[in-house]
């Protein structure tokens, strides 16, 4: 008997189906036009191709009706990055399934909160056109001291759990050398222990954060706001500290200015609780300054 999944492969253009073996421990669930992602016990299938194939993966997000992908935080980091990729290049949208929660400024002040998107707008294009010719020459001044990609994209959790790449100028090398390679926990990035001179300064001015402008402009991040969460960071919280990534993550904030201790997991859900509580506009406007001298 043919397998059923084999024909349909040739009339959809999907590519040819990995060897069987086992599924991932997580399962797939359709609701209302949205993909929903979470963990489960690994299942025997017998014409289901494995979904730790990135390219079938990605034919077939892009060739389903699917609008959106939620997925489940116990898939891990590893397995939420894997999906998050395939989503992007099937120019899908992904967020986490977290529990919603009433204590978000856009739900008690609304026409503030407008106003505060309206204003992150407009600084962004009238910032562009300032800030376009230094990112240029940013970048050309990278290019030439090593040859790498110019950005970084690192996967964080923006409002309503939604994940979306934030861009920075890339500060390191990649080393060649699996050996020359350190951990940071600080900036959940694997780094070189030697940067380059520019990526150093650029790093410690801050001006690495300038691409972000983009970030801004799609409305994924905005000037001052609440601490971008890493995925290996949401991954460690508990159902109830989850709540607090449904908020608009900002490029500066509370957590960035002055910290009074050690940014540890704890302590920048309470810094981000205490921010979204007392959240005004003029708050902003004076964290922004801050930030700025």
């Amino acid at each position: 008997m043919t397998n059923p999944t084999s024909s349909l492969n040739e009339y959809s253009g999907l590519p040819p189906e990995p060897p069987e073996e086992q599924l991932p421990s997580y399962q797939l669930n359709w609701r209302q036009g949205t993909l929903v992602g979470q963990s489960s016990e690994p299942i025997a299938a017998d014409y289901l191709p494995p979904l730790d194939n990135k390219p079938w993966l990605i034919a077939c997000l892009r060739s389903s009706p699917v609008r959106l992908v939620r997925l489940d935080l116990n898939m891990g980091a590893e397995k939420l990055k894997f999906w998050a990729e395939a989503a992007q290049e099937a120019d899908k949208v992904v967020f986490l399934r977290i529990r919603s929660t009433y204590y978000l400024p856009h739900k008690q002040s609304p026409r503030q909160w407008r106003l505060k998107r309206l204003m992150d707008v407009v600084v962004a294009i009238l910032l562009l056109p300032i800030l376009l010719p230094v990112g240029l020459g940013i970048g050309l001044l990278l290019r030439l001291e090593a040859a790498t990609p110019v950005l970084s994209q690192e996967w964080r959790v923006g409002q309503r759990g939604k994940l979306f790449p934030l861009f920075k100028f890339r500060t390191r090398v990649e080393p060649t050398d699996s050996s020359s390679v350190q951990f940071s926990p600080s900036s959940g990035a694997h780094l070189s222990h030697s940067p380059p001179p520019l990526g150093q300064w650029l790093h410690q001015s801050g001006w690495d954060n300038l691409p972000q402008l983009l970030n801004v402009l799609r409305g994924e991040i905005s000037f001052v706001g609440a601490y971008p969460w890493r995925l290996e960071e949401a991954v460690q919280m508990s159902v109830e500290q989850q709540r607090s990534l449904n908020a608009l993550p900002g490029i500066t904030g509370t957590w960035c200015i002055s910290p009074s201790s050690p940014l540890t997991l704890e302590v920048l859900y309470k810094n981000n609780l205490e921010y979204l509580h007392h959240w005004s506009l003029i708050k902003d406007l004076k964290l922004l300054l801050s930030g700025l001298w």
